[in-house]
């Protein structure tokens, strides 16, 4: 489940960018943290998918960029 901000977005771009910024502020001051349910290499992305298309999902899934 998510919210869909499209709406919001097209209405009322001016408070969609406020809500914004202040979740980022949130989330730099530490009082904002998505919950992560997994992290995958990027090679590895099909089986992060196979948790979208299982259900399973019940925070973030990160696909990490290995620096090269």
């Amino acid at each position: 489940a998510g919210l869909n901000w499209n709406y919001y977005r097209d209405v009322t771009p001016e408070w969609m960018q406020a809500a914004q910024q202040e979740m980022f502020d949130l989330h730099g001051a530490g009082k904002l943290t998505p919950p992560i349910t997994a992290r995958y290499p990027l090679a590895d992305f099909a089986a992060a998918l196979e948790q979208f298309r299982d259900g399973s999902i019940q925070g973030k899934v990160i696909l990490e960029i290995s620096g090269g």
